[in-house]
């Protein structure tokens, strides 16, 4: 039926709705691409602008943490009670070993005998987790206790 209209139709009336048409697709293109894309370049220049207030900020915070002294209590002062559980437990054997370098301080912890329950709760730690760099343990298969090393790093 709209076959049949479309044949039945005058030159002119067939131009008229292939303009209306293209008119109709015309508008639909600008509102879904072109007038979105328009609001952003018109919001651009506010959004540069708090961007780059937010840059400025964040490295004159860093600038002011470089110049900053670093003692080499960095890494572990910032660890959490877990840890103070776990030396406290006896399951932290020998010194934490620590070391500092440009823009980095690690922790070494060597385990030996710990809870894997404890080891656990630990490790779940949020800071612990952050800072977390390389684990190394093996579990005894007789008691279920592991042992190994942790090394947790802070960046600054």
């Amino acid at each position: 039926m709209l076959q049949q209209r479309w044949i039945d139709a005058t030159a002119r009336e067939r131009l008229l709705v292939i303009a209306m048409t293209l008119i109709v697709l015309c508008a639909v293109l600008f509102a879904l691409l072109i007038r979105p894309a328009w609001r952003v370049l018109q919001a651009a220049p506010a959004t540069l602008t708090l961007l780059d207030a937010k840059v400025l900020a964040m490295r004159a915070q860093a600038a002011q943490l470089r110049a900053a002294p670093v003692t080499t209590n960095a890494v572990t002062a910032t660890l959490p009670s877990a840890e103070r559980e776990l030396s406290s437990a006896g399951a932290i054997v020998g010194e934490v070993r620590e070391a500092a370098s440009a823009g980095q301080a690690t922790t070494t912890i060597t385990l030996k005998g710990v809870e894997s329950a404890r080891l656990g709760v630990w490790l779940a730690h949020s800071e612990v987790q952050k800072r977390l760099y390389s684990l190394n343990i093996t579990r005894d298969a007789t008691s279920g206790r592991v042992s190994g090393s942790a090394t947790l790093r802070v960046t600054y």
